[in-house]
């Protein structure tokens, strides 16, 4: 059985292969709101979204030409890629700042001291690429692609906000994404001895604020900096 990783993070394609021989890597830049059962609102155009893939850890063959095919008839951009772990550690770059959004509310997050700390996440995480020779797409190379693809259009009564784990704040959802954003830079700094205060505070806080049922837009930036720096 075929199975097409098409998530964030680059946990997935890991765990699927312990199971399944035949395993595909898919970069989704798709922006999507899902806040209420049965309605999904997609912003882009004139593409529904950006859906390279290939197999797991490298290559293409067949059965992925064939998805990337039946992808672009359905109206996505979806090329077979040989390198697809490549796209899907740049696009984790990114996702760093999910939770981000998710605590200090989408306009926050990207206000000038939301944009500092995502700097500061981003920083630790290329260290840590570069500390565990791991290749990536850079940010520039994936906004080219998407702005090739699709851009932002208007949905009348909808707008878009947050990405998918402020998503996962709003609608209540039992279990978030981070571990495996901010988690996997935390985990490859341990592994290398690079220090992540910054993504280790962002996951540890927005571990801590989902259990507690906190709405999201609870915290300040101000806030998640001074945690940073007393870890620092």
């Amino acid at each position: 059985t075929p199975i097409v990783c098409a998530q964030n993070g680059v946990e997935n394609e890991r765990l699927a292969r312990r199971i399944f021989d035949k395993v595909y890597a898919m970069l989704v830049v798709m922006p999507a709101t899902f806040l209420e059962p049965g309605v999904v609102e997609l912003h882009a155009t004139p593409k529904t979204g950006l859906l390279d893939a290939g197999r797991y850890p490298d290559g293409v063959d067949d059965t992925i030409m064939e998805v990337c095919a039946a992808l672009t008839k359905a109206g996505f951009v979806a090329r077979p890629d040989a390198r697809a772990m490549r796209l899907k550690y740049g696009k984790l770059l990114a996702n760093l700042g999910n939770a981000l959004q998710a605590l200090c509310g989408p306009d926050d997050a990207r206000g000038e001291p939301g944009r500092e700390f995502m700097a500061e996440l981003q920083s630790e995480a290329l260290e840590c690429y570069q500390a565990d020779g791991i290749d990536y797409a850079s940010g520039e190379e994936i906004g080219e692609m998407r702005s090739q693809a699709w851009k932002l259009g208007e949905i009348e009564g909808g707008r878009r906000s947050g990405g998918s784990t402020w998503q996962s704040f709003v609608r209540g959802r039992a279990s978030i994404e981070t571990d495996y954003l901010n988690g996997e830079i935390v985990l490859l700094g341990a592994q290398h001895g690079v220090l992540t205060p910054y993504n280790r505070v962002l996951q540890t806080t927005t571990l801590f604020a989902h259990r507690e049922g906190a709405e999201a837009g609870s915290y300040s930036v101000e806030q998640l900096q001074a945690l940073a720096d007393e870890a620092e």
